[in-house]
């Protein structure tokens, strides 16, 4: 399976409260070798701005923000 690539801003909400939100530019869904889904962004708020994120796409809420 080939990676997803998502050119456009993001939300990434932390399931299932959903109170922690990041917001980035652009995402990667990917596979990896156990099939496990995960996606990679760098974060433009949080602790860990400017930085590459990667989190399991099963804990997250992903949504396009248009705005």
């Amino acid at each position: 399976m080939d990676n997803i690539i998502l050119d456009y801003k993001i939300l990434v909400l932390f399931a299932p409260g959903m109170e922690t939100v990041l917001y980035a530019k652009s995402g990667e869904v990917f596979m990896d070798e156990h099939n496990i889904q995960w996606i990679k962004f760098v974060a433009n708020n949080g602790l860990a701005a400017g930085k590459e994120h990667m989190v399991r796409t099963d804990e997250v809420i992903i949504v396009r923000d248009d705005n």
